[in-house]
């Protein structure tokens, strides 16, 4: 039990690497991502060719694109950069709002959070005793009842016996009975 934990937990490493690595491209290679609000500016006012360059090179070297000097940094190390400033809360500046990200998280998080506890105790509320009602109501076992009898469904898997098991412990017409019940009320 100890190895099959060990290693679930060592599998998060590159499944965390995976995913930050997707997150980056997608928002690294994104289209317009040092326009700076094109000829207009962010502010709205039209630029000239020497500020729109000046002001692509500002977000540029904010998103460490290029180095202090203009240079352009290799792809690998603005991804380093990136993961370091995402480890460090930097997330940058809200292109709407003109403000850090971090403050606009900050402001938004508290709701975000009562929001989620409200909807699962909703859920546990409401969608629980449900699912309980209507199975009792169809006079059927209960979850844990049918995951410990292993009920059984045709799955026709090579290795699965002979072809009554099944990895997945559901019954068909269980399924159906519940489905009907929820339908017709």
């Amino acid at each position: 039990m100890l190895s099959y934990i060990l290693r679930r937990v060592l599998l998060m490493v590159p499944t965390l690497i995976g995913m930050t690595l997707l997150l980056f491209v997608i928002v690294r290679f994104a289209p317009g991502l040092t326009s700076g609000g094109g000829a207009f500016g962010a502010e709205g006012a039209m630029q000239s060719a020497q500020a729109r360059q000046e002001a692509e090179l500002v977000i540029k070297k904010r998103l460490h694109l290029v180095d202090r000097e203009g240079r352009p940094i290799s792809i690998p190390m603005q991804y380093i950069y990136w993961l370091w400033d995402t480890v460090r809360g930097d997330f940058g500046e809200s292109v709407q709002y003109h403000t850090p990200v971090s403050e606009l998280l900050k402001q938004r998080l508290p709701i975000t959070v009562t929001l989620n506890l409200l909807s699962m105790v909703m859920i546990y509320l409401i969608a629980l005793p449900g699912g309980m009602l209507a199975a009792a109501a169809l006079k059927l076992p209960s979850v844990p009842t049918l995951l410990l009898s292993g009920c059984r469904r045709r799955s026709g898997f090579p290795g699965a016996g002979d072809g009554n098991d099944s990895l997945i412990a559901v019954r068909v017409d269980l399924v159906r009975a519940v489905i009907t019940a929820a339908v017709n009320g």
